[in-house]
């Protein structure tokens, strides 16, 4: 089983225009950013509020917005990010089995917000949260030691390095 990493963009960009994984300048961003290219064993995206789903190669102008809050405005950026997924699938058929993902898992590494969003799409069969529910500073912590322990979400969760997370919150 391959895993996509989809990591959630920031407000904090660079100035000029650049490939999208260098844009994006936070902590969290370029701690999820080393996490999905150490485990995104089928690659990474960038769910952006302004492109919908970005490849890290995509070089992008800054920009200044947040993902939409009405109902219409969600919805089409619900499409944008399916197209985006679709786009990359074209460069992915291995893992297309008809109407089916095989050998996919899907982890999204961003906020609630961009998670529902991208739950309300084809990918949500497939999609798991392994950050869902914990605060920023946690999110630091867990990605930090994920990296540095060397250990993907799916074994991050159970493991007893990661002891102050509730193990317990379903993805």
């Amino acid at each position: 089983m391959n895993t996509l990493v989809i990591v959630g963009c920031c407000d904090k960009k660079r100035a000029a225009k650049c490939a999208a994984r260098d844009l994006y300048m936070s902590p969290l961003f370029r701690w999820a950013r080393t996490y999905a290219e150490k485990y995104g064993t089928a690659g990474w995206l960038i769910a952006s509020a302004e492109h919908g789903l970005l490849r890290p190669d995509d070089v992008i102008a800054p920009y200044d917005r947040r993902l939409p809050t009405a109902h219409d405005e969600r919805w089409a950026w619900r499409h944008l990010a399916q197209a985006g997924f679709a786009c990359w699938l074209g460069d992915h058929p291995e893992y297309c089995a008809g109407p089916v993902l095989t050998g996919l898992r899907i982890e999204v590494i961003a906020g609630r917000d961009y998670a529902e969003l991208l739950g309300r799409t084809a990918m949500k069969n497939y999609m798991t949260e392994p950050l869902a529910g914990l605060p920023i500073g946690q999110r630091l912590s867990w990605l930090r030691r994920a990296v540095k322990e060397g250990l993907p979400a799916a074994r991050a969760l159970e493991c007893p390095l990661f002891p102050d997370l509730d193990n317990t919150t379903p993805v």
